[in-house]
């Protein structure tokens, strides 16, 4: 372990003459043992396993659906994540329940000879949002959980055992295979090629005890009471014997209760907080077991959202930038200090860090006319500086809808955005069309809102926008009137 590089491992004992490595957005690329590809939303796409016997690596690609959630896994012929470059073969399907938890899988058809014949496998039998069951060509087998959700008998139809299941803490040392589902640790889905565990917003070595990409939501729910939390690769706080990694967002209240993502009172950030409740993402949120809502008590959320009202309260609370009626920036090496002015009240951002980040201008957007009149109030060398990240992501997003850009392909966007000149245009350009799963001719004018939403990450990810290192304060004072 590297104490002074952000919690990233050095060496692991999967291979201790290995040094891991990771892209600059933080994530795993090499484990010791296996060698990884993300997209640009920061999910695996591609893992590479060594063979020995071989001497060579197999590659198997993983696709996602518009929110997020696996559907497929495959074969692959090079090492991309565009399945038009990559030679993609499915191997795996899965057919999904209203709450995104697996209902059924297909697979390749051992018995055909052909490799493009895809076959029932299993379904699932699911019960208060828990996996209880599954049916295979093999009969019904059940399962019996320990109080955290992983599995420890297994059982025919008859209750005869099949299994009893051991592991360690963090879910090593597991000792049933993922037969007739890959359903083991906390009821998390096992990657037989990597051993990794998806959890939906991230994949869990459990050989390591800790994430492969860095917590999404960065610091913005550590504490300084708990030093752990400042580890955004650490399972579960490094407490998996009473704790389960809560990985959504989703309208939480008091009790452990939960309403629908779709409720239109609470179904958003501002609704639920509103509210009283606590938001999770709802396209990971895995507290309610695959129940879209519940109203019943539930002591583990309730739990978690007495953590996140304790930390919410210890939080400096602002009011809206929005309502600022003036500004001054400043810029000191790598240090943006960033003041708004209301009617009563004065608040000061001081970020340390890339230029995106720093300038709340996730884009990296060059100052001028455009950034001026989409909400800049100051410039950091070249670069617009935004008074919040959510007016330099708007400025993005208009700039990519302008006319400069919406009429021309993926590839002559980055060409005129990143000119080569001064930019690894041709890497810009493979990294987009890897997140996006599109050829670079395509226009930007035929993505779909999802899709420029994908882009727009992606740009900001490459761009370092939420580069390990960057940090932010932001304090806010009252002016009394005299």
């Amino acid at each position: 372990m590297n104490g002074t590089n952000n919690n990233q491992m050095s060496a692991t004992g999967l291979n201790p003459n290995q040094a891991n490595g990771y892209d600059p957005a933080g994530n795993v690329i090499n484990d010791g043992t296996n060698q990884y590809l993300y997209d640009g939303d920061g999910r695996i796409c591609a893992v590479a396993q060594y063979v020995p016997v071989l001497g060579t690596f197999t590659y198997t690609g993983y696709l996602y659906d518009a929110e997020g959630t696996r559907v497929a896994k495959g074969s692959l012929t090079a090492w991309s994540c565009d399945p038009a470059l990559n030679g993609f073969q499915t191997t795996n399907d899965y057919v999904l329940g209203p709450g995104g938890e697996q209902a059924a899988e297909m697979g390749v058809d051992v018995n055909s000879g052909s490799a493009n014949t895809l076959v029932w496998q299993h379904t699932n039998v699911w019960a208060a949002g828990a996996l209880i069951a599954t049916y295979d060509n093999d009969g019904l087998h059940f399962y019996f959980n320990d109080p955290l959700g992983t599995r420890r008998v297994q059982t025919d139809y008859a209750g005869v055992v099949e299994q009893k299941c051991q592991s360690l803490p963090f879910g090593d040392g597991e000792s049933c295979g993922t037969t007739p589902t890959e359903h083991l640790f906390t009821g998390k889905e096992r990657d037989t090629e990597s051993g990794n565990d998806y959890f939906g917003a991230r994949y869990y070595a459990s050989g390591m005890g800790r994430f492969m990409s860095p917590d999404p939501a960065g610091v913005a729910f550590s504490s300084l009471s708990n030093p752990q939390s400042w580890n955004l690769y650490s399972y579960v706080l490094n407490n998996p014997l009473i704790h389960v990694d809560p990985d959504g967002r989703e309208c939480a209240w008091e009790d452990g209760s939960f309403d629908s993502k779709d409720d239109p009172d609470t179904g958003s950030y501002s609704g639920c907080s509103a509210a009283g409740g606590i938001y999770y993402d709802p396209s990971t949120f895995n507290l309610g077991n695959g129940q879209d809502w519940s109203s019943s008590a539930n002591a583990t959320i309730a739990g978690q959202v007495a953590d996140a009202e304790a930390l919410q309260a210890s939080l400096p609370q602002g009011p809206d930038p929005s309502t600022a009626t003036g500004s001054n920036t400043s810029t000191n090496g790598t240090t943006t200090t960033i003041d708004l002015f209301g009617p009563n009240w004065q608040s000061t951002q001081v970020s340390t860090g890339t230029h995106p980040w720093r300038d709340n201008n996730p884009g990296d957007i060059i100052s001028g006319r455009f950034v001026n009149n989409h909400g800049a109030i100051g410039a950091d060398g070249r670069f617009g500086v935004f008074p919040t990240a959510g007016t330099g992501s708007s400025a993005l997003d208009s700039l990519l809808h302008s006319p400069t850009y919406s009429s021309k392909s993926i590839s002559d966007a980055i060409s005129t955005y990143a000119p080569a000149f001064e930019n690894n245009t041709a890497g810009y350009q493979q990294f987009l069309t890897n997140a996006l799963g599109v050829s670079g001719n395509t226009p930007l004018s035929s993505l779909s809102s999802g899709q420029m939403q994908t882009l727009e990450n992606a740009i900001s990810r490459y761009e370092g926008y939420d580069a390990r290192g960057n940090f932010s304060v932001t304090t806010t004072s009252v002016i009394t009137p005299p």
